[in-house]
C-alpha cells in the first residue's frame, strides 16, 4: 500500500460515511451473495447493529492506514490476501 492508496482509502471513507448504513446492508449482501454459506451464521443477529459495527471497525482501519501500512511492508504482506471479505468489500456501491 502506497501513501497515495492511503490518501483514496481517506478519500473514499469521508464519501461512505454519510451513507454508512446503506454501505454496510450492501456490504452484506455482496458478502451472502459471493458465499450464501456465510449467511446462517447471522440468521439471528440484527444486522442494523452489525452493519453499524462493521462501519465502526472500518473507521479503526481508515484513522490507523498509515500505521497498517507500514506494518504489511515491514511483514511482507501479498496483496488479495483478504478472501470473500476482501471481495465483498470491494465494490459495495456498486451492487
Amino acid at each position: 500500500m502506497t501513501p497515495e492508496q492511503v490518501t483514496l482509502i481517506r478519500t473514499s471513507w469521508r464519501q461512505i460515511t454519510p451513507v454508512a448504513a446503506t454501505a454496510a446492508g450492501l456490504f452484506y449482501e455482496r458478502l451472502f451473495a459471493l458465499d450464501p454459506a456465510l449467511r446462517p451464521l447471522f440468521a439471528h443477529t440484527d444486522m442494523e447493529r452489525q452493519g453499524k459495527k462493521l462501519m465502526q471497525a472500518l473507521g479503526v482501519v481508515v484513522a490507523a492506514a498509515d500505521r497498517l501500512r507500514r506494518q504489511l511492508h515491514a511483514g511482507g504482506r501479498q496483496p488479495g490476501a483478504a478472501g470473500g471479505v476482501g471481495a465483498a468489500s470491494c465494490c459495495p456501491m456498486d451492487a
